[in-house]
């Protein structure tokens, strides 16, 4: 029984190895996507330009895996299943995160060392935030963002973004 499990593990193996090195296989040439050569498609088959990846530099484009069903709402706001969620925290810069404890992390812009279990950690994040509670009982919150964060585009960040945010949530 342990070896059939062995051997099993090692065809497993094998097959995983065999899916990637099947995906290295570049794209045909050539406009003509169809399996008979004259121009006429099945519908079974892909255009050769939803696989091209010419123009692609290797550092624009991610690929995730998920397990469960994506609904394509990669927005913080909007967002409702697990999978689309978690897509959408690889995309976010935090203002405010918080350690392993779940304490918050209040100057994550010169980043705060915390141990945890006898081990330092440095958390960052992408500002820093001063609680300051006034003798009425309200509570005022000053966060500093970092000035170098910038959109995909490349247009700078501001505090106006994240009060929007904030009015959106």
């Amino acid at each position: 029984m342990r070896n059939l499990k062995k051997l099993l593990a090692l065809l497993l193996a094998v097959c995983m190895c065999l899916a990637l090195l099947s995906a290295c296989g570049g794209n045909k040439s050539g406009n003509d996507t169809s399996a008979d050569g004259n121009g006429d498609a099945d519908q079974s088959d892909v255009s050769s330009d939803q696989n091209d990846t010419s123009a692609n530099t290797g550092n624009d484009t991610v690929v995730v895996a998920a397990d469960m069903g994506l609904e394509g709402k990669f927005s913080p706001f909007f967002g409702l299943s697990s999978a689309d969620i978690n897509i959408t925290d690889l995309t976010q810069l935090y203002v405010m995160t918080t350690d392993r404890v779940s304490n918050p992390v209040m100057n994550g812009i010169a980043g705060e060392t915390r141990s945890y279990n006898g081990t330092d950690y440095t958390y960052y994040n992408g500002g820093d935030i001063a609680v300051t509670e006034n003798d009425d009982g309200t509570v005022y919150y000053d966060i500093t963002m970092r000035d170098d964060i910038v959109f995909s585009d490349g247009e700078p960040a501001t505090i106006d973004d994240l009060i929007f945010a904030i009015y959106v949530y």
